[in-house]
C-alpha cells in the first residue's frame, strides 16, 4: 500500500511539473511589437502593424540598429516607408548602447 501511495504521488507530481511546462507569457495587456528588419515591408506587414498599434495616428517608434549612425534628419529615408504609409506621430529612439537610450527629437513628427 506504502508503494502504491509513493507511485500516486509520484504521478501526481509529474502531472503537475508537465501542466507548469507552458511557457509563461508576460506582457503589456494591450500594444504589440513589430520587428522588421533586413528587407522590404510590404502593405500586409504595415497594416497589420498600424492596425495593431491604433491607426495611423497612434505613435509609433522606430529604432534603428544596422545603420549606426551618430543621428538622423527628420527626412531620414528610414522614415519614408512610414510616412508614405500615413504615420503622423512618429518618433525615433537611437538606442546606441543598453544602458542608456535617447530620443532623437529632431525626428519626432508628433
Amino acid at each position: 500500500m506504502r508503494d502504491l501511495r509513493f507511485v500516486l504521488a509520484a504521478a501526481a507530481l509529474l502531472t503537475s511539473v508537465i501542466v507548469r511546462s507552458e511557457p509563461v507569457v508576460k506582457g503589456p495587456e494591450h500594444g504589440a511589437l513589430v520587428i522588421v528588419g533586413g528587407g522590404s515591408v510590404g502593405p500586409d506587414i504595415l497594416g497589420r502593424m498600424f492596425e495593431l498599434g491604433g491607426g495611423k495616428d497612434a505613435p509609433l517608434v522606430v529604432i534603428p540598429t544596422a545603420n549606426g549612425a551618430e543621428d538622423y534628419p527628420a527626412d531620414w529615408s528610414g522614415l519614408k516607408m512610414f510616412k508614405d504609409f500615413g504615420a503622423t506621430n512618429i518618433t525615433l529612439l537611437l538606442a546606441r548602447n543598453t544602458t542608456s537610450p535617447s530620443l532623437n527629437e529632431s525626428a519626432s513628427l508628433s
